[in-house]
């Protein structure tokens, strides 16, 4: 996952932000940030429902 507090921090948000309080999507988006962080944050910035 992210490697420092300030990016680890924004990857939490960005997770709990996509989830929309579906706990399966909280599982779903920490698992894809392990692999590669940068993907959350992207896909925060192109959520049009937000």
């Amino acid at each position: 996952m992210a490697e420092s507090e300030e990016n680890l921090s924004n990857t939490r948000l960005a997770i709990l932000q996509l989830a929309k309080g579906k706990l399966e999507k909280v599982v779903d988006l920490t698992a894809q940030a392990k692999v590669d962080f940068r993907d959350i944050i992207y896909w925060l910035s192109q959520d049009s429902d937000r």
